[in-house]
């Protein structure tokens, strides 16, 4: 990469995470090369891996390489639960966005990680799609819904959440022709 064989780099990097894929830092310079020579796709399922790691070790910079990711390759998986733990991070982000634009930005991000919770396919479970019911109501009511029927479907959601949740979904429920 630093003498600018792009071709050589990506060959030398896949044949390396395929040997070590929980390798963060060759997952990271795969990525780079990956990207530099077009072709995101052949190392968006390491760097999805890497996302769901630092997710769970730490979301900030779980945060970075997710958008990095989604970014380049907008149809690579990454779980719920993975986007779930990020979102405090994201959150935080749009309350500390230093102006206009980047709030906007930020809070793109948290819209983003929000909808592909709820998408078919994220294996978003009861407790999670709680959660983001909660971050989601005052930012897509849309999201909210679909992740508080979600929740509602869950066998393991306990009675008492699941009687708040009734609740707060009618609550917000929109009234009128458009239902």
């Amino acid at each position: 990469l630093e003498r600018g064989n792009l071709e050589a780099a990506f060959w030398l990097l896949r044949e390396e995470v395929g040997r070590r894929p929980d390798d963060a830092p060759a997952v990271q310079a795969f990525w780079d090369a990956a990207v530099a020579c077009g072709r995101p796709e052949a190392a968006a399922g390491a760097m999805s891996r890497l996302v769901q790691r630092e997710a769970a070790a730490d979301p900030e910079r779980a945060v970075h390489a997710w958008t990095t990711l989604d970014a380049a390759a907008p149809e690579a998986p990454v779980d719920a639960l993975t986007l779930a733990r990020m979102l405090p991070v994201l959150k935080a982000r749009v309350a500390e966005a230093p102006g206009d634009a980047a709030g906007e930005e930020a809070r793109g991000w948290l819209l983003r990680a929000l909808r592909r919770c709820v998408e078919p396919g994220s294996g978003l479970a009861g407790g999670v799609a709680l959660r983001v019911f909660e971050e989601a109501r005052a930012l897509d009511p849309d999201v909210a819904r679909r992740a508080a029927e979600i929740a509602l479907a869950s066998p393991e959601l306990h009675e008492a959440k699941r009687a708040r949740l009734e609740a707060r979904l009618a609550r917000t429920a929109p009234s009128g022709p458009d239902l």
